[in-house]
């Protein structure tokens, strides 16, 4: 595993707000569950937290690497020392732009060397001279 984890939601999360109140229900429900993963309406339904809500909170802690998204279903969540594999991934994967990015040099990187050997012709004459025959 790398060295450089996400922080732990209660290192960073706004103690002593209403919005840390209810960040504090959120993690409860997603970091101390005896599921790994778990769906939004899941942690609606647990926390008593809207839905809007709870995505905000996702939205926020997600950018940080704190909270994974499921691969295999768009729809689930677990924190990020839940599934230490899966962040170690998640932090070292390109972002979609530099995967878009390093696949259209590669592209044209591989159309430029097929036009350079596609324009080269071998020549037994050293000579510059037009050669035509009479």
């Amino acid at each position: 595993m790398s060295n450089h984890n996400p922080p732990h939601w209660y290192d960073v999360y706004p103690q002593g707000t209403k919005e840390g109140s209810e960040e504090v229900k959120f993690f409860k429900a997603l970091a101390r569950s005896k599921f790994t993963w778990r769906s939004v309406a899941a942690i609606v339904k647990e926390t008593g937290l809207s839905q809007k809500r709870v995505e905000e909170i996702i939205t926020k802690y997600e950018a940080q690497g704190i909270i994974i998204n499921n691969a295999k279903n768009e729809n689930n969540y677990a924190y990020w020392e839940l599934v230490p594999k899966t962040s170690e991934k998640k932090r070292s994967k390109k972002s979609i732009s530099d995967k878009d990015k390093a696949k259209r040099v590669k592209a044209f990187a591989q159309n430029q060397a097929g036009a350079t050997l596609g324009n080269f012709t071998c020549d037994d004459d050293d000579d510059d001279d037009d050669d035509t025959t009479p």
